[in-house]
């Protein structure tokens, strides 16, 4: 059996299929500041034992005492492993016993490769593999880069190229044709914001995560998140019964209240009770024993808090305290949607009863700008709902209408509530309507409701001649009588 050495990052060991192969080669890609000489020292810790240590070999580009006082913050970093399980050469001792012939990239990759054979590393890593270049012609370094990946293939040690690698580079160079597997890091300017993203162009003999991955550099190295597109779980469990959204007159008009094990989207303009309804539906599974995950992209926790508060709901404090209810704030500033769904997912992975994503407007946003909308969304719903949670998302909306419209989402959901502001005579007041509900006898009306001082409550009788529907609000109701 292949052994199998780890990237130092479990998100970036299930990009790449597992891991990194023994005896395998890869070469590292991307512009300057990208993070590959992060990425690079990353693996070479993680892998590196008393018995099989990790040889780094730094080229005349960057020196040894530059790349370990550049390490110091990362917590990967080792200072007791340095000279013991992670060895650092400068490829100058090298050139110094190449014969002075304008062509040392023979000798200086035979030296490697002896020194490679005999101490028989768990990673070796070549940085700068594109500076060997400048010390032969292109003939030679593709014949002696040849040799060296045969000679390697053979053992446990794990080849690293780093280099930077940009555009034509990656289909003209000797090291992408010998190479088992490719990495290009890239760093984009999106407006004032910079974006990292990690794409696999090559990997031989594994079935790895196409497409981009956004990644951070922070102080445990290079982070990596997989597109959550690509990591979805598309089965779902069948469920059966009904959730109480805790406020009786939505569940009677729901008919009995949402169906479980569903996602549930609550539209409506800003300040007509979406938030309060999540919270309440929130609420209302604490009261019963569930276990809740509540993610607020544009309200903080400290918020969420005060407003249950405010309405004396002390289940939401006391869920909190007890480990049965997790909030979890995201500021939309900087958002990262792969890192927020990666954030997710450990969250999903306590099997959760219910869970509110509130509000996916500026997420959805994020998503047209990276040309992923709506399959993002889907995949966030789905990914949740395959939890086996009951689910609940939040969209606003315009008096008038929607920026993202409800229409082109309403197939993403298998249920919507659309909440709207209605004109009764000289008031405004609220009023809400089911769009649809999957499989479910559920009333076509729509009813008032109102936000008091200890939360949601609605009618229990629909409204009738609602006329002058224009778009997003009605002119005038009555209800039943």
């Amino acid at each position: 059996m292949t052994t199998t050495h780890t990237t130092g990052n479990a998100n970036l060991d299930r990009v790449l299929g597992g891991g990194l192969a023994a005896g395998s080669a890869m070469v590292i890609a991307g512009a300057p500041g990208t993070g590959k000489t992060v990425l690079a020292q990353q693996i070479a810790f993680a892998s590196a034992t008393q018995q099989a240590p990790a040889v780094y070999v730094t080229s005349l580009s960057e020196s040894q005492v530059k790349l370990v006082r550049h390490l110091e913050g990362f917590t990967f970093f080792d200072k007791a492993a340095l000279d013991n399980r992670v060895r650092y050469q400068d490829v100058s001792e090298f050139l110094d016993k190449a014969p002075d012939d304008g062509d040392a990239i023979g000798s200086i990759v035979d030296q490697i490769t002896r020194m490679a054979l005999q101490e028989r590393p768990a990673v070796l890593v070549i940085d700068s593999a594109k500076a060997l270049r400048d010390h032969g012609d292109a003939a030679s370094f593709r014949t002696y880069m040849h040799r060296l990946v045969s000679r390697l293939s053979f053992s446990d040690t794990v080849l690293i190229l780093v280099g930077e690698y940009v555009g034509d580079d990656l289909t003209k160079g000797a090291e992408f044709a010998v190479a088992d597997a490719i990495i290009e890091l890239s760093l984009e300017h999106s407006g004032w914001q910079d974006q990292r993203s990690l794409r696999v162009h090559k990997m031989r003999g594994r079935r790895y995560l196409a497409g981009r991955h956004a990644y951070e550099i922070t102080e445990s190295g290079a982070c990596v998140y997989p597109r959550i597109e690509s990591v979805v779980d598309r089965s779902t469990d069948q469920t059966s019964g009904r959730v109480s959204v805790g406020v009786p007159g939505i569940d009677q008009l729901a008919g009995g209240g949402l169906p479980r094990g569903d996602v549930t989207l609550v539209t409506g303009p800003s300040g007509a009770g979406k938030t309060v309804m999540s919270l309440q539906f929130v609420r209302e599974g604490l009261r019963q024993g569930e276990r809740c995950v509540y993610v607020a992209l544009e309200e903080t926790a400290s918020a969420i808090r005060d407003k249950a508060r405010a309405f004396g709901w002390s289940e939401i404090e006391e869920g909190l305290a007890s480990g049965r209810l997790v909030i979890r704030e995201e500021p939309i500033v900087e958002l990262v949607t792969d890192r927020l769904a990666n954030q997710i997912s450990q969250d999903l992975a306590a099997k959760p009863d219910r869970f509110v994503f509130d509000s996916m407007g500026e997420l959805a946003t994020l998503a047209k700008q990276q040309q992923r909308y709506p399959g993002l969304i889907w995949s966030l719903a789905q990914h949740a709902r395959s939890s086996g949670a009951s689910v609940l998302f939040t969209l606003e909306t315009t008096a008038m209408g929607s920026q993202h419209s409800v229409d082109a989402l309403s197939h993403l959901f298998q249920n919507v509530i659309v909440m709207r502001y209605m004109a009764d005579h000289s008031e405004i007041r609220r009023a809400l309507l089911v769009l649809k509900m999957r499989d479910s006898a559920h009333a076509k009306g729509m009813i008032r409701f109102d936000v008091t001082e200890s939360g949601m409550v609605a009618d229990t009788k629909e409204l009738t001649s609602v006329e002058g529907l224009l778009g997003w609000g009605a002119l005038s109701g009555h209800r039943q009588q």
